[in-house]
């Protein structure tokens, strides 16, 4: 709930910091969001501070519960629809669309007046950080559309995702927790210190699904074995039309996986035949800089041999929306997530890590015991300060309750 002062109501409060003048975008990105609906989940349901909840920082399930009773009771509002760009000193009658909307959303605490001033616009940025959008406070396509989700679409959306949360099994120790549609990992449980970090995941027709597993192996400077499929479908191409491609890429053309394996000349392959199917070689890209799973992996075997893994794209983690592995989660911050999974492993603390990944050696380390991580694929949830948050469906059609490999 915002009051015209320019506090919400859980800052009048003391439940949450003012966003302090001149604050950067993703430091408001972070704190904003606390809408009317956050405000009643919060404060009339009695869920704050709630302990332990069962996949910090999502909340629980009966949060989740309250917020689609609360929205299968509401009025809907007439749509925003299509249309230019809104910003503020706008007055229009697609302004007062759009403050009924934020109103309906529990974003928007004033009178609809058809006018885009002060307190329009911070509505609008709650309603972006709480969507995971860019919170520049226009509102442009991106926001037009996450806008103009019907009641009934998001009633769907909320039912998905409680049938997903009530199915959850959360491990009984500390574990990795990757949401995919919301870019970001969480390691959690009562062994650790909570850590939280940005993630790329894959880019559709390569997504990543949703996982239940144990990272069993940590391994320092890995080289990268690369899949058959994305040898036919990228790499392929660009060797036909690029012959020095595999030489500038660090790459070698190898009869095997073994230490063992010999290499072939990249010659007597004719590239632009290479199937998925056909290829009788493998294709490795040697340690170095150039190597897309940068100093560390982590490894939990599963059927569609996707891993975590540092990346020398280091771009990619300010980038609003992360979409853009091959099914892979590049992780923001791989040193602090090796000192959480490597905690219970001797001999293998930051220190030791540091100068493995300097000496440019590899080294694989088996953990003494393995550490849970989940992968899922969660759009909709009311975090622990009770402020419902909503992100894309990134491959239209995977559904939060897919089964996990």
């Amino acid at each position: 709930m915002r009051l015209r002062g320019g506090r919400n109501l859980q800052e009048s409060i003391g439940l949450v910091p003012a966003v302090a003048a001149g604050a950067g975008e993703e430091e408001e990105r972070m704190r904003i969001g606390m809408g009317r609906w956050g405000a009643l989940v919060l404060l009339g349901l009695g869920l704050a501070g709630t302990a332990q909840a069962e996949a910090s920082p999502y909340g629980t399930v009966e949060a989740l519960e309250r917020v689609l009773d609360r929205l299968q009771s509401s009025d809907e509002p007439e749509p925003l629809g299509d249309g230019p760009v809104l910003r503020k000193g706008d007055r229009s009658d697609a302004v007062r669309r759009l403050e009924d909307r934020l109103a309906w959303l529990g974003d928007f605490d004033g009178s609809p007046d058809a006018r885009f001033d002060a307190d329009t616009e911070q509505a609008v940025r709650r309603f972006q950080g709480r969507h995971g959008l860019k919170v520049d406070g226009l509102v442009g396509p991106e926001t037009r559309s996450a806008l103009g989700r019907t009641k009934q679409d998001r009633i769907a959306r909320l039912k998905k995702n409680l049938e997903a949360r009530r199915s959850f099994e959360r491990p009984k120790g500390s574990f990795v927790l990757v949401n995919v549609p919301d870019f970001e990992l969480h390691v959690l449980g009562p062994d650790v210190e909570p850590l939280s970090m940005r993630v790329a995941v894959g880019k559709e027709g390569w997504g990543t699904p949703p996982i239940t597993d144990r990272i069993e192996r940590v391994v320092i400077n890995p080289a990268w074995n690369v899949p058959a499929s994305i040898v036919a479908a990228d790499l392929a191409p660009k060797v036909a039309r690029n012959p020095g491609y595999l030489a500038e890429k660090n790459m070698v053309v190898l009869d095997g996986w073994g230490e063992g394996a010999s290499r072939i000349d990249p010659s007597t392959i004719d590239w632009g035949s290479v199937t998925e199917g056909n290829q009788s070689f493998h294709v490795r890209q040697q340690r170095g800089p150039q190597n897309p799973l940068g100093r560390i992996k982590f490894l939990f075997p599963n059927q569609a041999h996707i891993f975590l893994h540092d990346t020398p794209h280091r771009s990619l983690f300010v980038r609003q929306e992360r979409d853009g592995s091959h099914g892979c989660i590049r992780v923001e911050a791989p040193f602090q997530l090796a000192d959480l999974v490597l905690a219970g492993t001797d001999g293998w603390d930051r220190g030791r890590v540091e100068e493995v990944v300097d000496s440019g050696e590899r080294a694989t380390v088996a953990l003494a015991s393995p550490f849970p991580v989940r992968v899922v694929y969660w759009t909709a949830w009311v975090d622990e300060d009770g402020t419902l948050h909503e992100r894309e469906d990134l491959y239209d059609g995977i559904a939060p309750t897919e089964k996990p490999v």
